[in-house]
């Protein structure tokens, strides 16, 4: 936009893309991997407990989503219909592959923070 607004004045103005080294370049693939974890993670919760509330489970009273006990109740759970039982299997490795991804994501915090950067996003 200001390039454009520039050029309209009669200002010649080259635009050029900031250059990252590999190392930064590397440090932002991760952030945005890190980024998709979440959001991957947190879409298969939802899809998982979704199909929870439509199957009329309820986890024990006392036990917060997505906690250890929480995992111990939903593991225990098991469906009439065969195909109930694998679409609950499929939602609950999901989301058990997201927590893993997002696991995996995680060294940027601490990568980050020893190279003294601070702020969110890449």
């Amino acid at each position: 936009m200001v390039q454009r607004q520039l050029s309209a004045l009669g200002i010649d103005c080259l635009v050029v893309a900031p250059s990252l080294d590999q190392e930064h370049e590397a440090l932002c693939n991760l952030v945005r991997a890190r980024a998709a974890a979440k959001s991957d993670q947190l879409r298969a919760k939802h899809r998982l407990s979704k199909f929870l509330l439509c199957q009329g489970c309820q986890p024990p009273v006392g036990a917060r989503n997505w906690s250890k006990r929480h995992f111990v109740w939903l593991r225990q759970l098991e469906f009439e219909h065969t195909a109930d039982q694998i679409v609950f299997a499929d939602y609950l490795a999901e989301v058990t592959a997201a927590a893993v991804a997002r696991a995996l994501s995680t060294p940027v915090r601490t990568h980050r923070a020893a190279q003294g950067h601070h702020g969110g996003g890449a």
